[in-house]
């Protein structure tokens, strides 16, 4: 995988609600992560998952859609991706890449989707980022700025 930048900076008090709020869950939980003008990472919303599915993660769209399209428009938040939980690896699935895949497909505005996977048994609170379009994976490079 080649590595390429999306929104290259999160804001570290934001990387570290990820990281504290997913693991208070078991894995195959998450929520949504949104940018500002400067394209830094300034939001994130854990998932009000209705029923959870035991081996993948299944977004409550109707919840975070509510987020997206009123929340975070009066603040001038644009959603970039979601962050979500694995129980032994930091890869992206296939599940995950089709279903990125999907919401590119109806959402033509978007050319790619950042996704974070946290591995719910590594301590160290890494989250590992991924950048998706409909023509490539890649490993993507996100940095903490204060």
């Amino acid at each position: 995988m080649a590595v390429q930048t999306g929104p290259d900076k999160i804001r570290k008090t934001i990387y570290e609600q990820i990281c504290k709020h997913i693991r208070q869950y078991r894995f195959e939980t998450g929520g949504i992560i949104g940018v500002n003008e400067q394209r830094i990472i300034c939001d994130f919303r854990f998932d009000n998952i209705i029923s959870p599915a035991k081996y993948e993660y299944l977004p409550n769209t109707h919840y975070l859609n509510e987020i997206i399209n009123s929340v975070w428009m009066e603040k001038n938040i644009s959603f970039v991706g979601f962050v979500h939980s694995h129980l032994h690896t930091d890869n992206i699935s296939q599940q995950d890449i089709n279903y990125v895949r999907e919401i590119l497909k109806v959402n033509s505005f978007l050319e790619h989707i950042l996704v974070g996977v946290i591995n719910l048994e590594d301590k160290d609170d890494c989250i590992r980022w991924f950048l998706i379009s409909m023509e490539c994976v890649c490993d993507c490079i996100v940095n903490k700025i204060a």
